[in-house]
């Protein structure tokens, strides 16, 4: 048997029930602004870590923690004497290692339990140092290997040796078109590694680094960054990419793009733009996002269309979406350059009365104070009310809750405890 806490929301009879699609889903954003949320101007990463800690990776206050109740600024033993570094990225490894991409810093590494940290920077006198001190991504494949994506070129650290105290860091041999590519981000599917870099999209074998381009423009290879790709996801086997050009579908094997477009009964809307994406996410439940220069967005991967939300297309408009994440209760932050840090719940929309679903005896007890809950092995609610002109209280079984639309059942009956408090 199980007790269900009693929520503000249950006590003026709302109940919460699963969305009934994905697609439908609406968020509200409003700024985290605690007192060191506040100050942060742009956070380009958002991460969760094995224990439900947030980690925040800004160019304000450097990497931050939040552990539900407030942001602490991550130790900067590492960092003292030195000039405000601005924080690109963080990785919290397989092993709970911690990671920091910093713009212009390196790269900084504390081993899981150890109180010190180690610096790679770009060392001229060794051809495996690190490609460039502005790192952009930091990246983990399944077998534990590490991969490092700088403004110059993308370094790795093998499975092996990522989780010592000297981590090896490599770096592909000069003939290989990633040694001094930007590296935007990485995925991974069954194929390989994914690599968005300026001169397109990659997937690269992470054992002989042998390695495959897609390009949007292949008519363009000799224009710079014109088939630039910003940002790639991999979702059950299907890869997505952002571009300046707006979101894409790539099939692996022919190499051909599909562009996310708007509903055709959509045309003449002033918000057909396609966005500049920084950031694909997908979140659990299966909704997919796109962060843009100027927007958040929501597209259907199976339509390949991007999804209203009302009247509206852009969500966040003229917010620099940098990173999505989603938290434990399903709720999604969002960090942005310039307009710092996002947050909004999933859970609003999924929260509604339950009254008018209830059979009309009970609907106007329901709209009512609800003093307890309670749920039965067998899943059925039950629902303490008081009586109003008495201190009586009656117990209603509404029924089953079900997955899709809340009381599946009508049926109920009445008791009365006639305990007085």
């Amino acid at each position: 048997m199980r007790w269900i806490c009693l929520l503000a929301l249950l006590l003026t009879g709302v109940a919460l029930t699963p969305a009934t699609s994905a697609w439908a889903e609406h968020y509200e954003f409003e700024r985290y602004s605690d007192q060191i949320a506040g100050r942060q101007s742009s956070v380009y990463q958002i991460v969760g870590d094995s224990k439900g800690f947030l980690w925040f990776a800004s160019d304000t206050d450097g990497l931050l923690r939040f552990d539900g109740y407030e942001l602490i600024k991550w130790p900067d033993d590492a960092e003292q004497g030195m000039e405000r570094i601005s924080h690109a990225g963080v990785l919290l490894s397989q092993n709970d290692d911690i990671w920091v991409a910093t713009w212009g810093g390196g790269l900084f590494y504390q081993r899981s339990g150890y109180a010190s940290y180690r610096r790679f920077q770009v060392d001229e006198n060794d051809t495996h140092a690190l490609a460039d001190n502005r790192v952009q991504q930091i990246y983990q494949a399944q077998s534990g290997q590490i991969w490092i994506g700088t403004l110059a070129g993308l370094n790795y650290i093998n499975a092996e040796s990522a989780s010592t105290d000297a981590p090896a860091l490599q770096r592909l041999p000069e003939y290989h078109p990633l040694h001094d590519e930007r590296i935007w981000g990485f995925a991974e599917t069954s194929h390989g590694i994914w690599v968005a870099t300026s001169s397109g999209l990659f997937l690269l074998n992470p054992q002989d680094f042998s390695w495959r381009q897609y390009v949007l423009f292949p008519e363009a290879l000799d224009r710079v960054r014109a088939n630039e790709t910003r940002t790639v996801m991999a979702h059950n086997e299907r890869v997505w990419i952002g571009s300046n050009n707006g979101i894409f579908e790539v099939d692996i094997a022919s190499g051909e793009f599909s562009p996310i477009t708007f509903p055709a009964n959509r045309e003449g809307d002033t918000q057909q733009r396609s966005p500049r994406a920084n950031v694909l996410f997908a979140t659990r439940a299966g909704t997919f996002w796109a962060g843009g220069s100027d927007a958040l967005i929501q597209f259907n991967p199976d339509t390949r269309e991007f999804v209203a939300h009302g009247d509206a297309f852009l969500v966040l408009r003229d917010v620099d979406v940098r990173t999505i994440h989603e938290d434990n209760s399903g709720g999604l932050w969002v960090g942005s350059r310039g307009q710092g840090i996002l947050r909004s719940s999933a859970t609003e929309q999924q929260f509604r009365h339950v009254a008018a679903d209830a059979p009309a005896e009970l609907q106007e007890l329901l709209t009512r104070t609800v003093s307890m809950t309670y749920v039965n092995d067998q899943g059925d609610l039950w629902l303490s009310v008081p009586k109003w002109g008495c201190s009586s209280y009656g117990s209603w079984r509404l029924g089953t809750l079900g997955t899709a639309g809340g009381i599946q059942r009508a049926a109920y009956r009445e008791h009365f405890n006639r305990q007085h408090r």
